[in-house]
């Protein structure tokens, strides 16, 4: 049986598949259940997410043995309504493609969306500490905002975590390492000299083992990077630079194990933030006396892959380039990939495993040409984990899907409200029959959306412009202009866009006009890009839909005929030009 030293001596591994279960939350709650009201006589809520140190206590005290202190206990709630940012630092646990939005039609840019939250406030009574945030991403699924909020916790024992509604206990790949290893990292860095006292204080508490140089090497190149390059708000450079009088005090209880790497001072020292008009008499702040990797992680940002700073790609960075554990095999593929740039360079960010296969970069221009034309697929890949070899794998399922049923296949693969794929964990030949089969099984004159009002549309006497409102018209076009339009079914019924087919001036095209109103995705025949003419009908459609949506009362038929460059009293003299 293997062994291992987590500071608490040597003993034998513990099996961890009995502890690290779903199904163990509701004896898991139980218990904090038990302490909370033994001790202060109050119950715990019935909603929510209890996450954080009381839970981790309690699995570590299982898997490790002994007592571990439980402060407090945190439950999270994500219905928060407030619509205007707190004063607080967000915090980005996630990046992906984003697939709502074309800019630069792919040129070697591509989109990413942040994922995460921010604190909104937070009430304490006796032992509970409830914590409202407000999610970066609507409509979020309860178990993927809970994990966001689990990879939000700056350290890798906290990372866990039971939802009161279903008693599923949850936890991160990291917090899973830190029971099994012992060793104390850094997972998050919103608040990086708060994480700096809390690394002290926690492995003091769990009497486990941290490389506490390499975890303050880490904040420190965070906080040089956040204020020499300002690629952060201000309520981002206020907490990545200060802490308040509670830490103080804590760093004072801790002081022998950081005073070796760090420096304290008031917030009188004029030294540390000139101008930001933070009040000196509840602020101090923290020189970290290690090396910082600012110079050598500077040109990844900023030369090579032109990524956003923020904590997943500080993490990703530092991990695979400065962290003396890291292979070299591992180093060399993530900093080739990052000095391609484009998809590679945020597939290697944003999916852990992509580089975990034997590739050559010269395969990267084939998942590049993949992406341009089906980029949302790109997208479902990296959502489902896949690895570059893997990713290479799915294009050739894929392809052979499309040979056998049409280029519909790959439209219903891009689909992100596709139920299916949501719940899918990889992608098989049987996975893309299952989503076919369903598809077939809905395709009829059934209208999934009511097609909107164009009577009032000026340009309906000069252009053909049709609403497809039903499967079979969206299987049609796909065939009749070659791509894969017919897979939007999901995204058509539930209101996420409208498909409209345009004839104008010889050609015809397809448009995709989101919820929001604007212009979506917007082809020619075989995926090529629209004419001029076309992209200008278009534009003046949507602002047709948006006018229909909302409140404004004006004439807008008139206004539009007005701004036409053509001359004559109303739309029949402009009929008779064009026909003459």
């Amino acid at each position: 049986m293997a062994t291992r030293n987590n500071g608490r001596g040597l003993f034998m591994r513990t099996d961890l598949k009995h502890i690290l279960r779903p199904e163990n939350g509701p004896s898991l709650r139980t218990k904090l259940w038990w302490l909370s009201w033994n001790n202060y006589q109050s119950p715990l809520p019935t909603k929510g997410f209890l996450a954080g140190g009381a839970v981790a206590s309690l699995v570590l005290s299982e898997a490790w043995g002994g007592n571990f202190p439980i402060n407090d206990l945190d439950v999270f709630l994500t219905d928060s309504e407030k619509t205007d940012p707190p004063a607080t630092p967000v915090r980005i646990t996630g990046i992906a493609l984003d697939n709502q939005v074309e800019d630069d039609e792919y040129q070697g840019r591509y989109n990413v969306r942040n994922r995460g939250y921010q604190v909104v406030n937070s009430d304490r009574i006796d032992l509970i500490n409830t914590v409202s945030v407000r999610m970066l991403e609507d409509e979020l699924p309860v178990l993927a905002a809970y994990r966001f909020i689990l990879q939000g916790f700056d350290l890798n024992c906290c990372q866990i975590g039971i939802d009161l509604e279903s008693d599923q206990l949850i936890w991160t790949p990291e917090f899973e390492e830190f029971v099994a290893t012992g060793q104390l990292k850094v997972t998050h860095l919103a608040t990086p000299y708060h994480t700096a006292i809390r690394l002290a204080k926690k492995q003091g508490e769990l009497n486990c083992y941290c490389d506490l140089k390499t975890e303050l090497s880490l904040l420190t190149t965070y906080v040089d990077m956040v204020s020499a390059l300002g690629r952060s708000n201000r309520n981002n450079v206020m907490y990545s630079r200060f802490f308040g009088k509670k830490y103080h005090e804590t760093y004072l209880c801790h002081q022998n194990s950081l005073e070796p790497y760090c420096i304290v001072f008031p917030g009188t020292n004029q030294l540390l933030l000139p101008g930001t008009g933070i009040p000196t008499p509840d602020y101090y702040s923290m020189e970290l006396n290690v090396p910082s990797a600012y110079q050598e992680l500077r040109p990844y940002f900023y030369i090579y892959g032109g990524l956003q700073l923020s904590s997943v790609s500080m993490l990703q960075m530092f991990d695979k380039i400065c962290r003396p554990t890291t292979r070299s095999v591992t180093r060399r593929k993530f900093v080739t990939a990052i000095k391609l740039g484009g998809l590679a360079a945020i597939c290697a960010i944003q999916n852990s495993g992509f580089l975990d296969c034997n590739h050559h970069h010269k395969n990267f221009k084939k998942l590049e040409q993949f992406a341009r034309e089906h980029f949302g697929v790109i997208c479902l890949f990296n959502r489902l984990g896949l690895n570059f070899s893997e990713q290479l794998q799915a294009i050739r399922t894929i392809g052979c899907s499309v040979k056998k049923h049409g280029l519909f296949v790959i439209g219903l693969l891009e689909d992100s409200n596709n139920v299916i794929l949501r719940e899918a964990t990889e992608l098989s030949e049987e996975l893309i029959e299952h989503v076919v089969s369903d598809f077939r099984r809905s395709v009829s004159a059934t209208q999934l959306v009511s097609p909107v009002n164009l009577s009032g549309f000026p340009r309906k006497h000069l252009a053909i412009v049709i609403e497809l409102v039903n499967a079979q018209q969206l299987e049609e076009e796909g065939i009749k202009q070659h791509h894969c339009v017919g897979g939007y079914i999901d995204a058509i019924q539930s209101g996420k866009c409208r498909i409209f087919h345009l004839e104008y001036l010889g050609e015809s095209t397809t448009l995709q006009i989101l919820r929001s109103g604007k212009c979506g995705e917007h082809r020619a025949r075989f995926n090529r890009l629209p004419p001029p003419e076309h992209v200008t009908l278009a534009a003046e459609l949507s602002d047709y839909i948006h006018m229909l949506n909302s409140d404004v009362e004006a004439d807008y038929g008139q206004a539009l005929l007005d701004s036409m460059p053509y001359h004559g009293g109303d739309i029949n003299d402009i009929v008779n030009q064009i026909e003459a």
